[in-house]
């Protein structure tokens, strides 16, 4: 499932109302993997570190980098579920300003702590973009939702869209989303297909053994047996969580055929 959204604010500003809204928000649906939000760039803070200080504390750069990740280390806590949705539960000591990563210790000499701000310069800044999308001239986000593996693609993209409706409430009006790609209506439109190829298929079995036993019961019958066998097919199909893929869709066409030939064979 994917969409492009748009509006007249920055692509830093629309990049930050799409993660805080909407990426957390759709991401907390039970059975979403990944939530990508592609397009512009997050805030960061570059760190410029004083060689010479660093050589004169004998302070190696990896230090410096595990003394950061380490204080910025998350860590999980379980989850819990509630209806459709799944909340990931993490323990966290966040860094609210530069000024507090500045008084990270890095070492210590003697009884004195070296602080992450007397070696280094801290600045704030916007990472690399690398992607760069537009539509009618404005900045544009993209956001690609994927479920996990082995659910369902129509239940997962029925509860999204009903999630993202929830969440635009919450967002200014004037962004414009446009669905881009949506893989549960392609698969919605090929099952309605497939229903009309499977009766036409009945419809036409029904005819040909008319024709041959020329007798209404038992050619209703032999489709009755036929429907009854589907049916008792697609109930083992779903509690033994079997797939459908090419081969077991081939497998029951093939089905057809000997159901067919059995029952004309006991009438």
């Amino acid at each position: 499932l994917s969409y492009t959204i748009s509006g007249d604010y920055s692509l830093q500003k629309l990049r930050e109302l799409i993660k805080e809204k909407i990426e957390f928000g759709i991401g907390s649906v039970k059975g979403v993997a990944d939530v990508d939000v592609s397009g512009g760039s997050d805030p960061e803070v570059r760190i410029t570190l004083d060689e010479e200080k660093l050589k004169a504390l004998g302070i190696q750069p990896f230090l410096v980098f595990t003394m950061i990740q380490e204080r910025a280390r998350i860590y999980p806590a379980g989850k819990v579920k509630k209806g459709t949705r799944e909340l990931l539960f993490k323990v966290t000591n966040p860094i609210d300003s530069i000024r507090e990563l500045g008084e990270t210790v890095i070492a210590h000499t003697g009884d004195n702590a070296v602080k992450l701000k007397e070696i280094s310069r801290l600045t704030p800044a916007y990472g690399e973009i690398y992607y760069i999308n537009r539509i009618n001239g404005k900045p544009t986000i993209r956001l690609t939702v994927r479920k996990e593996k082995g659910l369902s693609t129509l239940k997962i993209g029925r509860e999204v869209k009903k999630r993202l409706e929830e969440v635009k409430k919450e967002l200014p009006d004037d962004l414009i989303f446009r669905e881009v790609d949506d893989e549960s209506e392609e698969i919605e439109k090929n099952l309605k297909e497939l229903y009309l190829l499977v009766g036409i298929i009945i419809a036409v079995i029904f005819i040909l053994i008319f024709m041959f036993l020329r007798s209404i019961k038992p050619s209703l019958l032999v489709v009755s047996s036929i429907a009854f066998s589907v049916l008792l097919t697609f109930n083992l199909v779903y509690f033994t969580k079997t797939s459908l893929n090419m081969f077991t869709l081939g497998g029951l066409a093939l089905g057809f055929g000997l159901f067919v030939d059995n029952s004309i064979v006991v009438f």
